[in-house]
């Protein structure tokens, strides 16, 4: 059944759909008309079927029917990367989405291929990415700042897991088994790795901890897919 992200309330009886792009979607690409069933979701309210009341081009009335799940807790899982080119970066948004990122954090390095992002664009690639994946929620995602910013600004009760490819000596299972907390912050670097400068920067932070992949050089949508699966896991 098709699946919709709704911000607004679900617990009433009615609710309108108002995006231009989520009226075209029902209406012109899945042809559904007055009286067809959906499913719609957040985070807060969880997910309910709903059948269609009215449709017009400028909205699209939902009745309110069953709750099909309940609002659901969720691990908080950050991922703190540098933005990489299409189509590769839509394949990593649809992938880290899947994987169960609940905040995406862009940065800028000395290395970075990418010094701008199209926030209302990868919105769109992880909101439709939690409707296929049936997920509740929708990922978070922060403006683009640049690395020594970003440092300067992060909560050092936070811990930050650094995927390095230089480090040596602890692969990031043995990391994660030896910790418990209920929020993870994963740090991918860009194409060309970090700088020495930052690297140095990074690891002269005592909220962050230093780990490898394997050892082999990873993309950075590999090494986000494999740390990403190795957290859902954890």
């Amino acid at each position: 059944m098709t699946r919709l992200f709704i911000s607004q309330s679900l617990t009433q009886e009615y609710v309108d759909v108002l995006d231009s792009m989520d009226i075209n979607y029902l209406s012109r690409v899945m042809r559904k008309k007055i009286g067809d069933e959906i499913l719609i979701f957040n985070q807060k309210d969880g997910e309910y079927k709903a059948a269609i009341s009215e449709i017009s081009n400028k909205k699209i009335t939902l009745k309110i029917l069953d709750q099909t799940r309940k609002p659901e807790a969720e691990k908080i899982v950050r991922l703190i990367f540098a933005p990489i080119k299409q189509p590769r970066i839509n394949f990593l948004l649809e992938k880290a989405t899947e994987l169960g990122a609940t905040h995406l954090i862009p940065i800028q390095t000395k290395h970075s291929v990418i010094d701008k992002v199209n926030l209302d664009k990868w919105n769109i690639y992880v909101k439709e990415a939690s409707e296929q994946c049936e997920r509740l929620s929708v990922p978070i995602i922060n403006p683009l700042s640049k690395i020594d910013h970003f440092l300067a600004t992060w909560p050092e009760e936070q811990n930050i897991i650094l995927c390095n490819e230089k480090e040596k000596k602890q692969f990031i299972t043995d990391h994660l088994k030896n910790i418990i907390q209920k929020e993870y912050n994963i740090m991918i670097g860009p194409e060309g790795g970090f700088s020495q400068d930052e690297l140095k920067l990074l690891l002269s932070k005592k909220f962050i901890t230093s780990v490898h992949l394997g050892s082999r050089i990873l993309r950075a949508e590999t090494a986000t897919l494999s740390a990403l699966t190795l957290c859902q896991f954890k």
